[in-house]
């Protein structure tokens, strides 16, 4: 019965039109977007004359490519909110009806392709910026609103400008006139934070009050506002050690010192030595944490680390998270002096955060520089300033000494690069089977090659890396089936010999515990890790596996342990055998972006159908010894033997049988052929079609007159390969023995 077959469909692409609301608008720019914490687009999108800009985004590989869950292809539309923006035609169509133009407030809308195989929608995060925009009446003191901090990497906003909006702002904050506010006290407090390089990446929201936001922001900067009690308007101060402590306001029982109270000093013992402030990465979104220990204190407590953690959200720099965290050790840490005053009105003006001087010779205080914190003013009848005061350490450090204590953080670097090294090969027909699966392994056309590799880990925030491959001049293209993770490796500290079976490995070299009865590739040869002694860097290894044959390795070589963990990169494309394949092994980050062609080296690889060929045969020996020097012969001897062991590769599957185990198989219709050449390169013997494990070499008839003068002398070299349906083996044994 006739008929045309039908094409199977395994999976679909999605498509869909998403319109998503970012945050109040509007904003500066856009400067990344992660799609299911994966990079769709990393730059700067900021308004047109329109109000908003788009961009196409075309990575379906983003997620795997159409074997997994596809990835993006599409246009980003960002709708900025601007007061002017007009109605989006594209967003228009796909709502329909009464559509507004979404004024003051930041979307995006996406239009294309966003998934395969998966029809749930992935989570989309996008990274903003905003610092003079979304202002009522224009930026204030726009000059200092952004603070560049990390080399140019992060753009933060002036806590000053975070603060002053929190107050002017009609739509979010107080609303309070400009007017209101001492302008002289918040530029300079701008200015003094921008000199810092401190900026605060801080997301505003309405679950707190505003109040509440701006402490906040008042305790990252260590600083106060306050209503001026002449003015009447708004002040902002900076809690800093920048004042000529001569010409502080002094208050003795001349000058208006009435009474000190509860004179205490904060014990070490029982404050803490350490302090964590944990913040946010503005630029992974992740959390971080620096610690700052006082030496004094934990001697003190005999090395009792009593820590506090302090979680400060908006600080976006590790280098600003350690100076935060010595200011506020030495706040905790103990030994200050705190008590209560009682003043007379002459102390009316000091708000809390202010710096003055009291002397009290009686209680042994000479001058002491306080911090008033708790200001009481009372009644009009009462006369008395109450003051809860602590002796002045509150400077902000200029400079901080500090580790970043997130286990194995690296600062993040999101540009991929090369591997450092690596290595492309024809796949093995047990890495094909693993791949793909033994029924289908077993339907490749023996000519059939596949190109493999493994690749050295360039650090950072890199996951993997794919394989793109071309023939000619044709475009590379990338199959993203099998995605190649980086691969553990190491050097050989000294010379491996062809029939060693163990190695040394220089001191401090890493091998995953999975890789012991797992691959390994060193040079071309694929070895079995038996065990590993981390102690004394020793390696045991079994020799010659699958369709290599032992070989002798020089110090420095490189083993590629890709078994720990299936480390192999492979390409799922056919190639027949004889094809010139060029390779290239393009690094991925976590965030998905992909090294571009253009930086990553071009491999030229021969392939030679290596996964169809049959296995060289195992044990090799000459007159029973493993790869000998030389060879003695009796006088009187009429013959040797050369043996051998069978090997089997579809038997053996994805079994690891190294050169000295025993027979396997071999492969139907696999038979062996012998070569011995002299020195000379002439042919002594060249035997085919062998089916056994031996063969004897018969010598000429014994001359009597001269024993041993029938005897092969000088260098002879032997070969021996596997053949089968007129295919040899991909590697073969060859040794070179001296007669004397």
């Amino acid at each position: 019965m006739g008929g045309k077959s039908k094409k199977t469909t395994i999976g679909y692409w999605y498509a869909l039109g998403l319109h998503m609301g970012l945050c109040r608008g509007p904003v500066d720019e856009v400067v990344e977007v992660q799609v299911g914490e994966k990079r769709a687009y990393k730059g700067s999108l900021s308004a047109d004359s329109t109000g908003f800009t788009s961009i196409r985004v075309n990575k379906r590989g983003l997620f795997g490519g159409e074997k997994r869950e596809g990835g993006l292809d599409g246009t980003l539309h960002i709708l900025f909110g601007k007061a002017d923006m007009q109605r989006h035609a594209g967003l228009t169509r796909m709502l329909g009806g009464l559509v507004p133009a979404f004024r003051g407030v930041t979307t995006a809308f996406w239009d294309g392709w966003l998934s395969a195989m998966n029809p749930y929608l992935k989570h989309w995060s996008f990274r903003v910026r905003r610092t003079t925009e979304g202002w009522e009446n224009g930026c204030w003191y726009p000059e200092k609103a952004a603070i560049w901090m990390d080399n140019g990497q992060i753009k933060a906003m002036n806590p000053a400008h975070i603060l002053y909006q929190v107050y002017t702002d009609t739509r979010m904050g107080r609303g309070l006139p400009p007017s209101f506010m001492d302008d002289a006290s918040w530029r300079a407090v701008a200015d003094k934070l921008h000199a810092e390089g401190f900026g605060l990446c801080l997301k505003w929201t309405r679950q707190d009050t505003i109040d509440a936001f701006g402490q906040i922001v008042l305790n990252h900067i260590g600083g106060g506002v306050h209503v001026d009690r002449q003015s009447g308007k708004i002040k902002i101060m900076l809690i800093r050690d920048d004042y000529n402590p001569a010409a502080l306001p002094l208050f003795d029982a001349d000058s208006g010192l009435l009474e000190v109270e509860e004179f205490e000093s904060m014990t070490l013992l029982a404050a803490p030595n350490e302090i964590i402030v944990k913040f946010v990465s503005p630029a992974d979104g992740k959390e971080r944490e620096v610690r700052a220990r006082n030496a004094a204190s934990l001697a003190v407590t005999d090395g009792a680390v009593i820590s506090e953690t302090r979680e400060y959200p908006g600080i976006p720099t590790s280098e600003i998270a350690g100076r935060v965290a010595l200011r506020d050790l030495k706040i905790t840490s103990g030994g200050l002096k705190k008590c209560n005053l009682k003043l007379d009105r002459r102390a009316a003006l000091l708000v809390p955060g202010d710096v003055f001087r009291i002397s009290a010779p009686e209680l042994g205080i000479t001058n002491m520089i306080l911090r008033a914190g708790r200001v009481e003013y009372g009644e009009g009848t009462d006369g008395t300033v109450t003051i809860e005061a602590i002796q002045d350490v509150f400077g902000m450090p200029s400079a901080s000494y500090h580790t970043d204590e997130e286990s194995g953080y690296v600062p993040p670097e999101f540009i991929p690069r090369a591997a450092p090294d690596s290595a492309v090969f024809d796949s093995p027909y047990r890495e094909i089977l693993r791949a793909v699966g033994a029924n289908e392994a077993r339907l490749l056309d023996v000519h059939a090659s596949f190109v493999g590799a493994v690749a050295e880990s360039p650090g950072g925030l890199h996951e993997g890396y794919d394989v793109a491959t071309r023939t000619g001049n044709a475009p590379f293209t990338v199959n993203a089936e099998f995605q190649g993770t980086f691969c553990p490796v190491a050097e050989l500290a000294s010379a491996l010999t062809i029939t060693a079976t163990t190695a040394t490995l220089p001191a401090g070299s890493f091998i995953p515990p999975e890789a012991t009865g797992e691959a390994a590739l060193i040079g071309e040869e694929i070895v079995r890790v038996v065990s590993f002694n981390e102690a004394t860097g020793v390696i045991s290894l079994g020799r010659g596996c699958l369709d290599t044959v032992p070989q002798a390795h020089d110090a420095g070589t490189r083993i590629w342990f890709y078994g720990a963990h299936d480390d192999l990169g492979y390409c799922a494309t056919e190639y027949a055998a004889g094809t010139n394949a060029q390779v290239k092994l393009l690094t991925r980050m976590t965030n998905g972006e992909r090294l571009a062609e253009g930086s990553a080296p071009t491999v030229s690889l021969l392939l030679t159908g290596r996964q169809g060929r049959p296995y060289p045969p195992g044990s090799f020996r000459i007159n029973g010894q493993a790869y000998p020097a030389s060879i003695t012969l009796n006088q009187f001897a009429a013959s040797m033997q050369i043996t051998w062991a069978h090997r089997d590769r579809l038997l053996q599957a994805d079994l690891l049988v190294d050169t000295l185990s025993g027979s396997m198989g071999p492969e139907p219709g696999t038979t062996y052929r012998l070569r011995i050449t002299d020195d000379a390169g002439a042919v002594v013997a060249d035997v085919s079609g062998l089916t056994g494990t031996s063969w004897t070499w018969q010598f000429p008839p014994i001359n009597l007159q001269s024993p041993g003068s029938h005897l092969p002398t000088g260098a002879h070299t032997f070969l021996l390969e596997s053949i089968r349906d007129g295919v040899t083996s991909y590697q073969r044994h060859e040794w070179t023995v001296v007669f004397p």
